[in-house]
C-alpha cells in the first residue's frame, strides 16, 4: 500500500519530469541541477505553501527557483497575487512565450496584420498573460468575459500601489490591443470596445474606497 509519504514523492518526482520535458520542449537547459532545484522546492515550499507565504517571502524566491515558479504560473497550476506581478517582476510574458510558443507566435503574427508594431504586441501579450495568470487560464483559452472581469484585479493593484505613475493607462491600452489580436485570432468572439467613461469614472470611485 502506498503511504502518504510515498504518493507524495511520486507527485513530486512526476512535476519534476514535467518541468524538465517542457524546458527541453521550449529549447531550454534541463540538465543537472535544474531537476535537483526543482525537487527541492516543491518538497520544502509546493504550491500550497507558495500561497502561504507573505509577499516579501515569494519575491525573495531565488532566480534559480523562480523559473519554476514562473511556469507553473504561466501553465495554470499556480496562481500570483496582483501584488507579486509588480513587486516580483516575474517577466511572465517572457516565460509564456517559451511555454506557449505555438500561439505566442500566432499572436504576433496577427497583431502584425492588424499593424501594431512590435513593442505593442510585446505589451499586448504581456497584459493578456498577467490576467491568464491571475485567472489560472491558459492565454489561448481566455474569453471576453474573463478579460473583462480578469482586469479589475491588476488595474486595483496599480492604483494602490504605483499611484503616480502609468502603468494603469499603459495595461488597459495594451489589453484593448489584445482583445482586438485574441478576436482576430478566433479566441474571442466580441470586438473590442473601450469602457464608457462614466462606468470607467465609476469603477474608479469604488476602488478608491477599497482598503489597501
Amino acid at each position: 500500500m502506498m503511504t502518504a509519504l510515498s504518493a507524495r514523492s511520486a507527485e513530486v518526482e512526476a512535476q519534476v519530469e514535467a518541468y524538465r520535458a517542457a524546458l527541453l520542449a521550449a529549447g531550454m537547459n534541463a540538465d543537472h541541477p535544474v531537476g535537483s532545484v526543482a525537487r527541492a522546492w516543491l518538497k520544502r515550499v509546493g504550491v500550497d505553501g507558495w500561497a502561504r507565504l507573505d509577499l516579501a517571502q515569494q519575491c525573495a524566491t531565488p532566480l534559480s527557483e523562480r523559473r519554476l515558479v514562473s511556469w507553473l504560473m504561466v501553465i495554470g497550476q499556480l496562481r500570483p497575487s496582483p501584488e507579486y506581478l509588480i513587486f516580483g517582476r516575474p517577466y511572465l510574458g517572457e516565460v509564456a512565450a517559451r511555454h506557449h510558443r505555438p500561439f505566442y507566435v500566432r499572436f504576433c503574427a496577427t497583431a502584425a496584420t492588424l499593424g501594431f508594431d512590435r513593442r505593442s504586441t510585446i505589451l499586448q501579450w504581456s497584459a493578456i498573460i498577467k490576467v491568464a495568470t491571475l485567472l489560472g487560464q491558459a492565454p489561448d483559452a481566455l474569453t471576453q468575459v474573463e478579460l473583462e472581469s480578469g482586469r479589475d484585479a491588476p488595474i486595483a493593484s496599480l492604483r494602490r500601489h504605483r499611484p503616480d505613475s502609468h502603468g494603469v493607462r499603459a495595461l488597459t491600452t495594451a489589453l484593448f490591443g489584445a482583445e482586438a489580436t485574441l478576436f482576430h485570432l478566433g479566441v474571442t468572439n466580441v470586438p473590442p470596445r473601450k469602457l464608457h467613461p462614466n462606468k470607467t469614472n465609476l469603477r474608479e470611485a469604488e476602488w478608491a474606497l477599497v482598503p489597501s
